[in-house]
Protein backbone atom coordinates (compact mmCIF):
# COMPACT_ATOMS: atom_id res chain seq x y z
CA UNK A 1 0.00 0.00 0.00
CA UNK A 2 3.32 2.33 0.67
CA UNK A 3 3.13 2.65 -3.75
CA UNK A 4 -0.27 3.60 -3.57
CA UNK A 5 0.50 6.61 -1.02
CA UNK A 6 3.59 7.63 -3.88
CA UNK A 7 0.46 7.74 -6.51
CA UNK A 8 -1.90 9.84 -4.64
CA UNK A 9 1.41 12.26 -3.38
CA UNK A 10 2.82 11.98 -6.99
CA UNK A 11 -0.88 13.04 -8.25
CA UNK A 12 -1.02 16.02 -5.57
CA UNK A 13 2.27 17.92 -7.50
CA UNK A 14 1.19 20.83 -9.52
CA UNK A 15 4.18 19.39 -12.38
CA UNK A 16 2.25 15.92 -12.31
CA UNK A 17 1.19 14.45 -15.73
CA UNK A 18 -2.23 13.02 -15.55
CA UNK A 19 -1.04 10.64 -18.53
CA UNK A 20 1.50 8.63 -16.83
CA UNK A 21 1.14 5.08 -16.82
CA UNK A 22 1.55 2.99 -13.57
CA UNK A 23 1.90 -0.97 -13.86
CA UNK A 24 1.82 -2.85 -10.04
CA UNK A 25 2.90 -6.32 -9.56
CA UNK A 26 1.08 -8.20 -6.56
CA UNK A 27 -1.08 -10.91 -5.82
CA UNK A 28 -3.62 -9.15 -3.56
CA UNK A 29 -6.97 -8.80 -4.65
CA UNK A 30 -7.27 -5.34 -3.09
CA UNK A 31 -4.78 -4.01 -5.28
CA UNK A 32 -7.45 -4.63 -7.94
CA UNK A 33 -9.65 -2.07 -5.65
CA UNK A 34 -7.15 -0.04 -4.60
CA UNK A 35 -5.85 0.69 -8.34
CA UNK A 36 -9.65 1.46 -9.28
CA UNK A 37 -10.04 4.23 -6.28
CA UNK A 38 -6.83 6.22 -7.89
CA UNK A 39 -8.86 7.35 -10.93
CA UNK A 40 -5.87 6.86 -13.35
CA UNK A 41 -6.52 6.97 -16.75
CA UNK A 42 -3.77 3.91 -17.19
CA UNK A 43 -3.27 1.65 -14.57
CA UNK A 44 -2.14 -2.13 -15.34
CA UNK A 45 -1.64 -5.02 -12.42
CA UNK A 46 1.20 -7.73 -13.51
CA UNK A 47 0.01 -10.83 -11.84
CA UNK A 48 1.33 -14.35 -11.31
CA UNK A 49 -1.62 -17.41 -12.75
CA UNK A 50 -2.58 -18.88 -9.62
CA UNK A 51 -3.90 -22.37 -9.61
CA UNK A 52 -5.80 -23.99 -7.32
CA UNK A 53 -5.97 -27.92 -6.61
CA UNK A 54 -3.34 -30.53 -7.74
CA UNK A 55 -2.62 -31.97 -11.00
CA UNK A 56 -2.96 -35.28 -11.48
CA UNK A 57 0.46 -36.51 -11.34
CA UNK A 58 4.06 -35.11 -11.63
CA UNK A 59 4.42 -33.88 -14.13
CA UNK A 60 8.14 -32.34 -15.78
CA UNK A 61 7.50 -29.00 -15.34
CA UNK A 62 6.35 -29.84 -11.48
CA UNK A 63 9.40 -31.79 -10.68
CA UNK A 64 12.22 -29.47 -12.70
CA UNK A 65 14.03 -26.95 -10.37
CA UNK A 66 12.96 -24.15 -12.85
CA UNK A 67 9.16 -23.57 -13.28
CA UNK A 68 8.09 -21.17 -15.80
CA UNK A 69 5.82 -18.43 -13.90
CA UNK A 70 2.52 -17.38 -16.10
CA UNK A 71 1.00 -14.09 -16.02
CA UNK A 72 -1.95 -12.23 -16.04
CA UNK A 73 -1.89 -8.69 -16.92
CA UNK A 74 -5.20 -6.83 -15.82
CA UNK A 75 -5.81 -3.01 -17.66
CA UNK A 76 -7.77 -1.45 -15.09
CA UNK A 77 -9.18 1.14 -18.02
CA UNK A 78 -10.29 -2.05 -19.18
CA UNK A 79 -12.06 -3.22 -16.57
CA UNK A 80 -13.37 0.36 -15.89
CA UNK A 81 -14.73 0.17 -19.48
CA UNK A 82 -16.63 -2.96 -18.58
CA UNK A 83 -18.38 -1.18 -15.66
CA UNK A 84 -19.35 1.24 -17.62
CA UNK A 85 -21.03 -1.33 -20.19
CA UNK A 86 -23.00 -2.99 -18.07
CA UNK A 87 -23.97 -0.60 -15.21
CA UNK A 88 -24.82 2.80 -17.82
CA UNK A 89 -28.75 3.45 -18.29
CA UNK A 90 -30.34 1.80 -21.03
CA UNK A 91 -31.95 3.96 -23.90
CA UNK A 92 -34.71 6.14 -22.90
CA UNK A 93 -33.53 6.16 -18.96
CA UNK A 94 -31.78 9.55 -18.06
CA UNK A 95 -30.11 9.57 -14.82
CA UNK A 96 -27.11 11.62 -14.32
CA UNK A 97 -23.94 9.07 -14.52
CA UNK A 98 -20.23 9.28 -13.71
CA UNK A 99 -18.15 6.72 -14.29
CA UNK A 100 -15.67 8.02 -11.59
CA UNK A 101 -18.52 7.66 -9.44
CA UNK A 102 -19.71 4.11 -10.51
CA UNK A 103 -15.97 3.15 -9.61
CA UNK A 104 -16.31 4.48 -5.96
CA UNK A 105 -19.81 2.31 -5.62
CA UNK A 106 -18.38 -0.86 -6.75
CA UNK A 107 -15.39 -0.68 -4.77
CA UNK A 108 -18.02 0.20 -1.29
CA UNK A 109 -20.31 -2.80 -2.66
CA UNK A 110 -17.20 -5.13 -2.95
Amino acid sequence: HKIMDWIRQAKAQPDYDPMTRHCMYGLDADLIMLSLATHEPSFALLREEVVFGREAGPSTQSRSMFRHARFQLLHITLLRQYLQLDFSPPEGVTYEFSIERLGDDFILFC
